[in-house]
């Protein structure tokens, strides 16, 4: 399972800042990753709503302590590594094999859009207009190339399965507008329906378990 994956804002629009995001290698583990800790801005999701789609620097950690890592196992890693490579095709991808353990680093990019890209990486980012258009709906989704890519790794062996919705942890950071999130802890806080006014500061929307393994967790962002 995953240690951390970080996703950045875009390079060249905004600072660059990082976070954890588990998303992406859940597949070597062949489960659904404890958590994805994504980091967002205003200006990237509405520009993306607009129509002018972003990318977002990430990196990822995934591994086992105190597993046996065998020349079998040595050979699922590297055959992951090659998937990885392949559908994250800029990204540095570093594999570090003990006696007892293994860790995967990744260093690379999502895209941030409003339809779903058709290539890339399996996951995206994606900000589209609610329909009353007032606002701007944010979710972690499948990309287009999920479905090969899934297919890619139980070619490898029938036990990986990446699951196409993650537990989410969005940060989000506006200096305007107003956030409403249903079933999410936010900032720490279980909230039912919530309301919150963007003064300039992050807060944090976890959608975890329940309803949660079936559906991608969302929020609204009505600048």
């Amino acid at each position: 399972m995953f240690d951390k994956l970080n996703v950045g804002v875009p390079m060249g629009l905004i600072d660059l800042r990082k976070v954890s995001l588990l998303a992406a290698l859940v597949l070597l583990a062949a489960c659904k990753a404890e958590k994805v800790e994504v980091s967002l801005d205003s200006a990237i999701i509405l520009a993306a709503a607009e129509g002018s789609p972003g990318e977002v620097a990430f990196e990822a950690t995934v591994g086992e302590k105190y597993a046996t890592v065998d020349a079998e196992k040595r050979a699922l890693i590297e055959s992951v590594k090659s998937l990885i490579k392949k559908y994250f095709p800029d990204a540095d991808v570093d594999v570090d094999i003990g006696s007892n353990e293994y860790e995967i680093e990744v260093e690379g990019l999502l895209a941030v859009s409003n339809t779903s890209p058709s290539s890339g990486a399996p996951w995206h980012v994606s900000a589209t207009r609610a329909n009353d258009g007032e606002g701007i709906v944010v979710q972690l989704l499948p990309a287009a190339s999920f479905d090969a890519f899934a297919a890619e790794l139980q070619k490898v062996n029938f036990m990986l399965g990446p699951d196409e919705y993650q537990p989410v942890e969005f940060r989000f950071t506006a200096p305007s507008g107003t956030v409403l999130v249903g079933g999410a802890i936010v900032d720490g806080i279980p909230t039912g329906i919530g309301r919150i006014p963007m003064t300039g500061q992050t807060i944090k929307m976890l959608f975890k378990d329940g309803v949660w393994d079936q559906t991608a967790g969302a929020f609204l962002y009505v600048p």
